[in-house]
């Protein structure tokens, strides 16, 4: 995959997450910085998952995957441990939809960076997908170097034009 990078504005945008596991959670806890309005579509979730939607910081449907499940979604991340499943729910996808297939990137469209947060500042590292260790690799030595007083940096630049 050839990538073009973009930041996307998800606030109040339908995220729907197929899987409750690990790899969800991890997904879920970077989408929540974003507002989006997350749903998890899974029979079990992880405790982690549990306490957010305790909080309604997301909403769980504990149950299989249906079609149906899709609807209206913006973004779709197919985070099962099943890769046919994941395979089925990406062919599912409406060509409008961007979906992310966590067990293997060519099913989706888009693939999500290793990224860091400063602030405003985000740093973002991609390989296309061929190598996420040695993008996480690179990100976590920028993340080392770009320490937290860049966020207060960034914030008292001014935009020129």
């Amino acid at each position: 995959m050839r990538g073009y990078p973009v930041m996307l504005n998800l606030l109040g945008k339908r995220v729907v997450v197929i899987g409750g596991g690990k790899i969800a959670t991890r997904k879920i806890q970077t989408l929540l910085q974003s507002d989006a309005t997350i749903i998890v579509v899974s029979p079990n979730i992880t405790e982690t998952l549990a306490q957010f939607v305790s909080k309604q910081r997301i909403t769980w449907y504990e149950k299989n995957y249906q079609l149906s499940d899709l609807d209206h979604a913006f973004i779709v991340i197919a985070a099962t441990n099943d890769n046919e499943l994941n395979k089925t729910i990406a062919k599912d996808c409406q060509p409008y939809q961007l979906v992310n297939v966590v067990s293997e990137g060519t099913y989706g469209n888009f693939i999500v960076p290793a990224s860091f947060r400063r602030g405003k500042l985000t740093i973002a590292v991609s390989t296309d997908g061929v190598n996420p260790s040695a993008a996480k690799h690179i990100r976590d030595e920028l993340a080392f170097v770009h320490d937290e007083t860049y966020a207060n940096y960034i914030n008292c630049l001014k935009v020129r034009h």
